[in-house]
């Protein structure tokens, strides 16, 4: 399973040109196509809504919101208690802001091998986590 940050939905959607967004692009395609187990929070789907609305406009914005919810072969992590008091440990122990705790929060709870982000930072995070086998 692997685990899609908001931006891997964000900037193909906002037609964002470089390789990053390619390498996004090809994620997406490999999950519709089923070569690829993915999962997201659904917070991503908060995150989405917002910034296209900000972006686009609340129409545009309300259509790609509804399309995600039935992405094909996307997994969405629920947000529940467990998860939070997850975050709120990632929180104290590495200084992530809340949203970045509750994505690899639910990355580590749904068992994810690795993070799709172009924040280099949480996905080095990420790697120590699964290293040391933590239970947060």
């Amino acid at each position: 399973m692997i685990y899609f940050f908001p931006e891997v939905f964000l900037e193909p959607v906002l037609g964002y040109l470089n390789e990053k967004t390619e390498k996004y692009r090809n994620y997406l395609l490999k999950t519709v196509k089923g070569e690829i187990r993915a999962c997201t929070s659904v917070l991503t789907w908060v995150k989405f809504f917002g910034e296209l609305n900000e972006e686009i406009g609340r129409d545009i914005a309300l259509e790609k919101a509804k399309m995600f919810l039935f992405f094909k072969n996307l997994k969405l992590i629920e947000l529940n208690e467990e998860i939070l008091f997850k975050a709120l440990k990632l929180v104290m122990q590495e200084k992530l802001t809340p949203a970045e705790a509750v994505h690899l929060a639910s990355a580590l709870d749904s068992r994810a091998s690795e993070i799709i982000t172009a924040n280099t930072g949480l996905v080095n995070i990420y790697k120590k986590l699964l290293g040391k086998g933590k239970k947060t």
